[in-house]
Formats: C-alpha cells, structure tokens, sequence
C-alpha cells in the first residue's frame, strides 16, 4: 500500500507495516510495536514525512539547524536518548508493577493509592515521549523555562516584627525609655526600608 492511501482509513497495523518499509529509526519501529494513543498520533505524524499528499500542518517560518548538524549533535549526545530509553523501561516497569499490585488490593483506600501512582507513571511516560521527540528532533533536550518565583523576603518578616516592639516599647514613659530620640530614628528607618521593600513588589504577583 503506498503511503497517500493509507491516510484514506489509517489502519494502524498496516500504517506500522509502512513505516518500517520506508524507515531506518529502529527506535520507532519498536515503539510501533505497541498500540496506544500516543503511538497512533506518531505514526501518523511519522507517515505524513513520507507522503506528499498529507504534509505537515504549515507552521510559522523558523530558521532550523541543517540535517547533518541535527545529526552530529544526535552523535554527540546519544548519551541523552540512552539515558531516556533506560527511564522509559523503569517507568514501563513501574507501571507494571503497580497495576499487578492494584489486582491483587483487598481495600478501595489501597486501591486508589496504586490508581494514583499508575497515573503519575504515565504521566511520566509522556514528559519521557516528548524529551525523545525533541532529540529526534533537534539532536538536544528542550531548554527548560523556569518560572520566576518571587517570595517574600525574610528581611520583611524581620522588620515587621522589629517594628512592632519598638512601638510598644516607645509607649512606655519617658522616664521608662533610653534614649527615646535614637529609637524614634530608627522606627522611622525601619518603616522607610519596609515601604521601599512593598513599592518593590508592587505590580509583582506573588
């Protein structure tokens, strides 16, 4: 069957017959080997690389790395996809495990504890996916983008505390205090540095 008139029924067996005709990625022809959401998403989109009646969606112009450069880095990195191959095998196996467990679970409270596991496996199993999708991809793993956090400082804390006290030891007489001046001074700082702290942070989500 030539590869436009698969995408007429997109049968998924004779889709993975197909593919391992047309490609050398060992990788995927045993991932194809199992049938699952994910995989029938992939081969299709895989297919579509060698059918020029069902091209790719069009996307936004990007400059991309040439074919031999995406290839040296998948050379020089394959140290990551044998790493991702190996976590891919110990999360299949979790999941394994925890669903034989989940069988043989006698109370509804243990049986949702292994649910839950298993759906945080697979999870896994899906952020693994993609990682191996972008090094087919781009010969690396994604950049990852932390998000910037803003706490509260501890310095607020402080001063708010320190504020605090120095209010109710300055209502005490003057013939109780020391120094009574100095100490209105530094009430004074500390409340100048809290509001610089607040107009720092405003706007700011925290």
């Amino acid at each position: 069957m030539e590869v436009h008139k698969w995408f007429e029924k997109k049968d998924y067996w004779q889709g993975v017959a197909i593919f391992n005709t047309l490609s050398t990625n060992q990788f995927l022809k045993d991932l194809f080997q199992s049938k699952s959401e994910y995989t029938v998403k992939k081969l299709e989109d895989e297919l579509r690389k060698f059918s020029s009646d069902h091209p790719e969606p069009e996307q936004e112009a990007e400059i991309k790395p040439s074919v031999n450069q995406i290839e040296q880095k998948k050379l020089d990195n394959s140290y990551i996809l044998k790493k991702l191959k190996y976590d891919l095998q110990q999360v299949y196996r979790q999941i394994d495990s925890n669903r034989f467990a989940l069988a043989r679970c006698k109370t509804d409270k243990t049986r949702l504890e292994y649910a839950i596991q298993i759906l945080k496996l697979v999870e896994r199993k899906r952020m693994i996916f993609e990682k191996i999708d972008h090094f087919e991809e781009h010969g690396e793993l994604p950049e990852i983008v932390t998000k910037q956090t803003v706490f509260v400082t501890p310095e607020l804390q402080r001063l708010y505390v320190q504020v605090n006290k120095m209010e109710k030891r300055l209502q005490k007489p003057d013939d109780q205090l020391r120094n009574k001046a100095k100490s209105e001074q530094k009430l004074r700082e500390k409340k100048a540095r809290i509001a610089q702290l607040i107009a720092e942070r405003k706007g700011v989500e925290l």
